[in-house]
């Protein structure tokens, strides 16, 4: 995946999630918006770039999310988990 975006741009538009799921499901489907993500137990952590309040509201109503908190991150998370991402897709 190829980024070409100023890093403040990336900062305010990536964002990770950290939600609750409403049983040990692990989400299978995601948007293609969704850079990394991993469950641990009930607890999803979801990074998504293009990051809007309607995707929360998506995702929220997708997955049936029953604590849904959002996050920022800072330049080396983000970098992180976008190698992760990459990792994960290979």
């Amino acid at each position: 995946m190829l980024l070409q975006s100023g890093i403040d741009d990336l900062l305010m538009t990536t964002k990770r999630i950290r939600a609750t799921l409403p049983d040990d499901s692990i989400p299978t489907q995601v948007s293609e918006d969704v850079v990394w993500h991993r469950t641990d137990g009930r607890q999803w952590l979801v990074t998504i770039r293009n990051f809007n309040p309607e995707k929360v509201d998506q995702l929220r109503g997708t997955y049936n999310l029953q604590h849904v908190e959002v996050v920022d991150l800072g330049l080396e998370d983000l970098f992180k988990d976008f190698i992760k991402g990459q990792r994960a897709a290979s």
